[in-house]
C-alpha cells in the first residue's frame, strides 16, 4: 500500500502512466534475482521511508544499501535487463534526492547523467526496443529534459550543479536520449527540447540567422499538431487532457517569449497564451484538492 501511495506522488510523468511506471519499478524488483533487482528494491524501500517519515537515518541507509547493491552487481558482462535495472534504481534515487528538497545536494543530477550514459552505452534507446525498455527511456527522456530545463534557468554557475553538469559535458558531450515513442506527450517533451536548444543559442545567432525565425515557427507548428494528435487519437480523460493542454501551453509560452522580439504582436500573444494557461489551470482537479 506505502508503495502504491508513493508511486502516486513521485512517479508522476508527462505522457506515461503512473501505473505503468509501478508496474515496470516491481518487476525490475521482484521478477529477476540478483544484486541489481535487490538495487532496485532498496530504492523503493528508501523512497517509501523517506515519504513516510522524511530524511532520517533509515531512508539514507536504504538508500546506501541500494547503491552497494548496485555498485556490487557489476562484474563481467551485464545482460540488458541487469542495465534496465541499474537505470530503474538510477532514477527512483534520483526522485529521492529530489524529493528530500536539500539546496544543498546535487546527487539527484549523477544519477539523471548516469542513467542517461547506460541508455546511451547500452542502446536502449535504439529502434524496435522492446515496451518495457520503451517505458524507461521515455521515463528517462522526461528527466532529462527537465534538468535541462532546471539547470538553465535555476542554477548558476559557481553552483556544484553546475560545474558537475560541465564536468560531464551533460549539454554537448553525449547525443540526447532520442526516444521515438509513439505516444504523443513525449513528442511533446521532445519538443520541450528543442525549444531549450533554441534558448541555448546565443542572442547574436538568434539576430543574424536567416534561418532562425522559420526555424521557431516549424516548432510551433509541430506543438500544435501534437496536442491535435494527442487530443483526437488519444482522449484519455477530461483530467489529462487539460493537463497536456497547461504543459503545450507552457512550451508555447516559453517559445515565444525567446523568439517574441523577432515576431509581430508578441506581447498580445504571450498575453492570449497566458490568460489561457491560466484557464486551464483553474480546471486541474489536483489543483482543487
Amino acid at each position: 500500500m506505502i508503495v502504491e501511495v508513493t508511486a502516486s506522488r513521485t512517479l508522476i510523468v508527462l505522457g506515461l502512466d503512473t501505473s505503468d511506471i509501478l508496474s515496470l519499478v516491481l518487476r525490475m524488483a521482484l521478477t529477476a534475482r540478483g544484486r541489481s533487482a535487490a538495487a532496485v528494491l532498496q530504492s523503493v524501500f528508501a523512497l517509501a521511508a523517506l515519504h513516510r517519515d522524511g530524511p532520517n537515518e533509515q531512508s539514507s541507509r536504504l538508500k546506501i544499501e541500494a547503491l552497494h547493491a548496485l555498485a556490487s552487481s557489476v562484474t563481467g558482462d551485464i545482460t540488458s535487463i541487469a542495465v534496465a535495472q541499474h537505470v530503474v534504481c538510477g532514477l527512483l534515487l534520483c526522485i529521492y534526492e529530489m524529493q528530500k528538497n536539500s539546496d544543498t545536494s546535487y546527487q539527484w543530477l549523477w544519477y539523471i547523467c548516469g542513467a542517461k550514459h547506460l541508455i546511451k552505452t547500452q542502446n536502449l534507446d535504439a529502434p524496435g526496443r522492446n515496451g518495457d525498455f520503451d517505458l524507461l527511456v521515455g521515463w528517462a527522456q522526461y528527466y532529462e529534459v527537465m534538468a535541462r530545463f532546471g539547470l538553465r534557468h535555476w542554477r548558476r554557475r559557481g553552483t556544484a550543479e553546475f560545474a558537475f553538469a560541465e564536468y560531464l559535458g551533460y549539454h554537448a558531450a553525449m547525443p540526447s536520449i532520442i526516444a521515438e515513442l509513439t505516444n504523443p506527450p513525449i513528442a511533446l517533451l521532445d519538443l520541450l527540447r528543442e525549444v531549450i536548444d533554441v534558448a541555448e543559442a546565443t542572442t547574436s545567432l538568434r539576430s543574424s540567422s536567416s534561418g532562425y525565425s522559420e526555424y521557431a515557427l516549424n516548432i510551433e507548428s509541430r506543438l500544435h499538431e501534437t496536442r491535435r494528435i494527442l487530443l483526437e487519437q488519444q482522449p484519455g480523460s477530461l483530467e489529462d487532457q487539460n493537463a497536456i493542454t497547461v504543459f503545450w501551453l507552457s512550451v508555447l509560452l516559453y517559445l515565444w517569449r525567446l523568439t517574441g522580439d523577432s515576431r509581430n504582436g508578441a506581447s498580445m500573444k504571450v498575453a492570449g497564451l497566458l490568460d489561457e494557461a491560466f484557464g486551464c489551470l483553474t480546471k486541474l482537479d489536483i489543483l482543487r484538492s
